[in-house]
């Protein structure tokens, strides 16, 4: 059977009122009685290469057995009793109900690092992931998910992806030298695309909108950001918080550092400072190496964000996501080589030699006006996350060692 009629049968079918008799039930009046998965004539559905019998195999339930399902649970609610055995089993029907609700679409836009991660925390938690790019196709999307080629700029297109969905995770970026000309349409479409359908809206951000500040980042800070970045990034966030407080879509915001792991590629601690660590060659640190600076595992940034769209109370303002204890950017390093069992010398590149590089290099010279967090204490505070979750952040020597077998095993992959 093909996929897009699979994922087209899986939301066929009316009645899901019955979720409505749950307490804390989200609303479902700007639903529509029923969701179709995208038509094939505005995306193209790819299931993931490893995966092609399984997607079939598991994508066939109707949403007519799953309200069957939760309507029979809504008439034994009364039933529960009380004490440690009522408790249990009060439990346990609201396990049941968040393992069929999970039938829905968790929809991903982007299939970058963060957007991997997200899909990797999803498929952890028994979640149906979709996935979208213009191609259909990711390299080290996990297991289990659906790939669908979709332009998310063109608004048609961004509906249908959406289509069926519980949640959307809004993690594509145009690159890096077009976001002032190329950001704010992305956003537009995609939150335009999450309002119409009705579905929450979770969205990866970064720090850019603070700008050069003494002392902690804190999520009330003031976004002072004079770069062009930030006044981009800071412009993004105000809309995406007008949107919500006027009603067109419920959305919250997961903020990181810079980041590392699995699948990280662009990063100042991305893949060539991770592979330069386990080939042995030097390891580039930028602008001020003993400046404290906070780095996020991307796996944690990926886990946030999913804990941030089951949340209730998420939503409508922005978070910083579990990032690690502020250390130096050499001392970053070092534990990188000392975990990699190499020599690497440590490498300083001061802000004249990446303005140089920059001459040649538009990514690099784009990176020039960013090095104020490198240069002075750059300090994320996430208590609030962390008090509110109680979810810390990955430590640091089992983050670093998770990234090194990921790119030690890519590597061998791709011999």
């Amino acid at each position: 059977m093909a996929a897009s009629h699979v994922a087209k049968t899986a939301f066929t079918g009316t009645g899901v009122s019955g979720v409505e008799s749950w307490p804390g039930a989200r609303p479902l009046a700007a639903r529509s009685e029923a969701r179709e998965a995208p038509s094939a004539a505005a995306v193209s559905t790819t299931p993931s290469t490893k995966t092609a019998g399984s997607v079939c195999e598991t994508s066939a339930e109707p949403t007519s057995a799953i309200v069957v399902s939760l309507d029979r649970l809504g008439q034994t609610f009364g039933r529960y009793g009380e004490g440690a055995r009522g408790a249990q089993r009060l439990h346990s029907a609201f396990e049941t109900r968040r393992l069929l609700m999970n039938r829905r679409w968790h929809v991903v836009f982007g299939t970058g690092a963060l957007g991997l991660a997200v899909a990797r925390a999803l498929v952890q938690r028994g979640a149906r992931v979709r996935m979208v790019n213009r191609t259909g196709v990711a390299r080290h999307a996990p297991d289990g998910v659906e790939m669908i080629s979709a332009d998310a700029y063109d608004p048609s297109q961004a509906r249908a992806a959406c289509d069926g969905a519980e949640v959307v995770y809004q993690c594509a970026a145009p690159r890096y030298t077009e976001w002032a000309e190329r950001f704010p349409a992305l956003q537009t479409s995609i939150v335009d695309a999450a309002s119409q359908v009705g579905v929450r809206l979770v969205v990866g951000d970064n720090l850019y909108m603070y700008g050069c500040v003494a002392g902690p980042l804190v999520e009330t800070l003031p976004h002072g950001a004079t770069t062009k970045k930030g006044r981009v990034r800071a412009r993004l966030a105000a809309s995406l918080l007008t949107a919500h407080n006027e009603g067109r879509v419920r959305v919250t915001i997961g903020r990181g550092s810079d980041f590392f792991g699995p699948a990280v590629v662009g990063s100042v601690v991305g893949e060539r400072f991770f592979r330069a660590a386990l080939e042995g060659r030097p390891v580039d640190v930028f602008a001020n190496a003993h400046a404290p600076h906070s780095y996020t595992f991307i796996d944690d940034f990926g886990a946030a964000l999913v804990e941030l769209g089951e949340r209730d109370e998420a939503f409508g303002r922005a978070w910083h996501v579990p990032s690690l204890p502020a250390v130096s950017s050499r001392q970053f390093a070092q534990t990188v080589i000392a975990a990699a069992g190499t020599r690497s010398a440590i490498r300083e590149v001061p802000r004249w030699t990446i303005r140089v590089c920059g001459l040649v290099a538009p990514p690099v010279r784009e990176m020039i006006e960013m090095l104020y967090m490198f240069e002075k204490p750059f300090v994320v505070d996430d208590s609030a996350f962390t008090r509110a979750f109680a979810t810390p952040a990955t430590p640091l020597a089992a983050a670093v060692e998770k990234t090194l077998r990921w790119y030690a095993a890519a590597g061998q992959s791709a011999a």
